[in-house]
């Protein structure tokens, strides 16, 4: 199991948990997670359980504390957590401020890792465009990247408009963070050797049949932007299923 299959386990067992309630209303939220997978080899629950204090840290409420995540008062979190056991409260009671906290956290951490999925499969799937284009050209030679980029994407799996509107903010995130980026998201190619700004010299192109041309200066910073954004997915997607 790599660290994006961890992702979609746990996005599942919390859904679970959201729709169906917790197994064990005497249990908090990881003890909960773990009796939802009882059976997962220890290895794969190891690294659940480990993605999960991490999401946890993200939480805008964090307490501070990985083993006792929520806090709604001054006192130790680990405190807190020991008084609605000692209460012989539910520990999902919806109508205590301390259980209230537990599923805002769940709430957050559904909301979270559909994100950091979504994001990962828009990688993938605009790598997978980019490469087609490396290697077989755009499918209109007069389109600029953007366009070329739209035609290669299979909109049917990015049908949600979230995920559109991830897909541009992947591709301008990148164009942006090129190390010759022109200084402009919708024209993100300037040749410096020219007097021309950015859009100009791509009207320019058009004319010349240039802006996809190997042989000049402008085509060849067009190819090498979608080598550098192939480079920088490559890395991103690495890390998405295997950092720890």
């Amino acid at each position: 199991m790599d660290k994006i299959d961890a992702k979609r386990v746990l996005l599942d067992v919390l859904t679970t948990i959201q729709t169906n309630g917790p197994t064990n209303v005497e249990l908090g939220l990881c003890l909960n997670i773990t009796d939802q997978l009882i059976g997962t080899p220890r290895e794969e629950m190891d690294l659940i359980r480990t993605l999960n204090n991490d999401l946890c840290e993200m939480w805008p409420e964090f307490s501070g504390n990985r083993v006792y995540p929520i806090s709604v008062s001054e006192l130790d979190p680990e405190d807190q957590y020991d008084a609605i056991l000692f209460e012989n409260l539910s520990m999902w009671d919806k109508d205590c401020e301390y259980c209230q906290a537990r599923w805002r956290l769940l709430t957050w951490l559904i909301s979270e890792l559909e994100r950091q999925i979504t994001l990962y499969e828009v990688r993938v799937n605009m790598l997978s465009a980019l490469k087609r284009i490396k290697a077989n050209g755009p499918q209109n030679p007069k389109a600029g990247l953007c366009t070329a980029l739209d035609m290669e994407t299979d909109w049917l799996k990015i049908a949600a408009l979230s995920e559109q509107v991830t897909m541009r903010s992947v591709r301008n995130g990148l164009f942006e963070r090129w190390p010759e980026f022109s200084g402009d998201i919708c024209y993100p190619i300037v040749d410096k050797n020219m007097d021309l700004i950015a859009p100009q010299q791509y009207f320019w192109s058009l004319r010349l049949n240039a802006t996809w041309d190997k042989g000049g200066t402008y085509g060849q910073l067009r190819w090498r932007l979608v080598d550098w954004m192939i480079e920088q997915l490559e890395s991103e997607i690495s890390e998405d299923e295997h950092q720890h």
